[in-house]
C-alpha cells in the first residue's frame, strides 16, 4: 500500500513538473512579449473559495465541519503524502468558535453585545470591568472577564481576529454561540 501511495505521489509530481515545463516552453516561444514573461499560470483542480462571504450549507453528516476543519489545517506546512498537500488556506485565516470560560481583556465587543447584565459574579474569578464603578453593567467597549460566556467569547474572538488583520474567518455553526 505504501508503495502504491509513493507511486501515486510520484505521478502527481511528474504531472506538475510536466505542466511547469510546458509553461516554460510557452514562455520561451513568447519571449518578445515581456509582460507575459512575468506571468505564471497555475492550473488548480477542485473547489476554490473566492474572496468575500461564502456559506457552506447542507444537511447533517454531509461534511461541512470536516471541510472547514481541512481549511483550518490548510494554514500549516504540509508534508508530501500527508493528505493535506492539496488543501491550501491563507496563512492568516482564523478559526472562530465559542469558548466558554476563556479570558478576555479589554476587548471592544460592543458591535455584537451592547447590554450585559449587571455585576453578578458567577465565581470568584469573574472580574467584569465597568464604567459605573461597582454594580453597574459591564462596559462592552472595554470588556474584560476571566470566565467569558459562549457569546462574549465568540464576539471577542471575532474582534481579535479582525484586529490582527485576518484575511478569512472560518466559523462553524456547530461550535458557535447561539
Amino acid at each position: 500500500r505504501q508503495q502504491q501511495q509513493q507511486q501515486q505521489q510520484q505521478q502527481k509530481d511528474e504531472e506538475i513538473n510536466h505542466s511547469k515545463n510546458n509553461a516554460n516552453d510557452d514562455d520561451d516561444n513568447n519571449s518578445n512579449n515581456t509582460a507575459d514573461n512575468n506571468k505564471t499560470t497555475v492550473t488548480m483542480r477542485g473547489m476554490i473559495i473566492p474572496k468575500g462571504v461564502t456559506l457552506i450549507v447542507g444537511g447533517g453528516y454531509h461534511g461541512k465541519s470536516t471541510m472547514l476543519q481541512a481549511l483550518s489545517y490548510g494554514v500549516y506546512d504540509k508534508l508530501p503524502g500527508d493528505g493535506r498537500e492539496r488543501c491550501v488556506t491563507h496563512a492568516d485565516a482564523v478559526s472562530i468558535r465559542a469558548e466558554d470560560g476563556r479570558y478576555v481583556n479589554r476587548c471592544n465587543v460592543s458591535a455584537f453585545i451592547s447590554n450585559l447584565p449587571g455585576m453578578r459574579k458567577k465565581n470568584k474569578n469573574d472580574t467584569h470591568q465597568t464604567t459605573t464603578g461597582g454594580g453597574g453593567p459591564p462596559d462592552t467597549t472595554r470588556f474584560s472577564t476571566k470566565d467569558a460566556s459562549g457569546s462574549t467569547s465568540q464576539a471577542a474572538n471575532v474582534i481579535e481576529a479582525l484586529e490582527s488583520n485576518a484575511s478569512a474567518l472560518l466559523v462553524d455553526e456547530d461550535v458557535s454561540a447561539a
